[in-house]
């Protein structure tokens, strides 16, 4: 996952994902202060980030420093240097040697279940993102990668180059794993159950990949408070084909299929408006097909949205896999405006204007496209409803 941080200079520049600038254990960080960090040799004094802008991430302890300022690198592979952003960035692409595994087929890009927008590597794992940076007109993404199968296990940088956040040429392992020691990231896991079933999942030949880029606002509420802000990143309506679009109407009490209208696909941007009426639940259906659905609704009691995965498609991979996810939300006004990316095993909703996010993986059938309208308890009322097919990126 990478964040785009919108308030810097230049405006889009720079970012903060799991760390290119990994340190460990910072104690503080801040102009006018002499900072210290533990390192695996001591402490160490860094008085030389005096009066440099820096920032500190503090879910995945790592720091996010602007270009041409000087950085500390820390990690398993190299020993504490102090460099600049673009001085690290070329000894990473020089110094290490390429290296890959075996021979590996050749993907195709259009096997089941894999995502058409979203990064994935080619072949093998991945999980956490180790940076993303921005160096000579180029985005560069480093991810914890296994160079050997689809498994955890022989930590290394992946590495792949966007011109766009959204078409990735992959390039050899940046950081190889060396001797039997790792490189990892020191990113944080949020969701400890993922990592249960995440071997499990039913992708070939990759497993796992990244959400999509979004960027980074702060939003304050009536009370004056501040509130981070994730929105899908400006370029991928670049990816945006057939454009559908369906005007208001009753959503009476059940389920409305709008496959007739044009409305379906497994590669979708939805952006949907509700009206909650005297319903009790209201919200849209994803993926449908037999026996399968993705649900996004509204609970108005509970003052809840939510991304309903039990019946999204295949999950007997492993029990702990399923879960109902939510997230407290006011309807202003009575309305509730959701929009919703699908891809061939993903489904991201963004609500309230981006300061609720669900991204939940889902594996149903190929042929489950379909995408419905409900109202539970009441009618409800479709203020707006538009769709884009999407290109794929590969």
């Amino acid at each position: 996952m990478a964040y785009r941080l919108v308030h810097g200079p230049e405006d889009t520049a720079y970012y903060l994902s799991s760390g290119i600038c990994h340190v460990t254990n910072v104690l503080r960080i801040d102009t006018g202060h002499d900072p210290w960090i533990r390192l695996r040799d001591g402490r160490l004094p860094i008085s030389h980030f005096f009066d440099y802008l820096c920032m500190f991430h503090a879910f995945q302890n790592s720091l996010a420093i602007m270009p041409d300022k000087t950085m500390i690198f820390s990690s398993l592979r190299f020993r504490c240097a102090a460099l600049t952003a673009p001085a690290l960035l070329a000894m990473m692409l020089t110094a290490v040697p390429a290296h890959r595994a075996d021979a590996q087929p050749e993907p195709t890009y259009t096997e089941r279940y894999r995502p058409q927008y979203h990064f994935t590597p080619a072949v093998n794992w991945t999980n956490d993102p180790n940076g993303l940076v921005w160096f000579d007109d180029e985005y560069h993404l480093f991810y914890q990668y296994n160079p050997f199968g689809a498994r955890w296990g022989h930590m290394s940088w992946g590495h792949a180059v966007s011109p766009d956040l959204l078409h990735w040429e992959h390039l050899p392992v940046a950081i190889p794993e060396t001797d039997s020691v790792m490189a990892f990231s020191g990113s944080a896991v949020v969701d400890w159950n993922n990592w249960v079933y995440a071997e499990e999942i039913p992708t070939d030949p990759w497993r796992s990949g990244q959400s999509l880029p979004r960027a980074l606002t702060l939003r304050a509420d009536a009370l004056g408070d501040l509130w981070l802000v994730q929105r899908p990143v400006e370029e991928l309506k670049t990816l945006r084909e057939t454009h559908r679009r369906l005007d208001a109407r009753a959503i009476t009490e059940g389920e409305h299929d709008l496959t007739g209208e044009g409305i379906a696909g497994k590669a979708i941007e939805l952006v949907v408006e509700l009206e909650i009426g005297d319903a009790a639940e209201v919200g849209l259906k994803v993926r449908q097909g037999e026996g399968e659905e993705t649900v996004i609704g509204y609970d108005v009691r509970r003052k809840e949205v939510f991304v309903n995965q039990y019946p999204s498609g295949e999950k007997a991979f492993h029990p702990t896999f399923a879960d109902l996810f939510e997230a407290s939300m006011e309807a202003l006004e009575g309305r509730v405006k959701l929009h919703v990316f699908v891809d061939w095993s993903s489904v991201e909703v963004f609500a309230d204007d981006g300061a609720i996010v669900f991204t939940s993986q889902v594996f149903p059938s190929p042929d489950s496209e379909g995408v419905s309208i409900y109202a539970e308890g009441g009618e409800a009322r479709l203020v707006s409803l538009d769709m884009w097919t999407l290109a794929s990126v590969w």
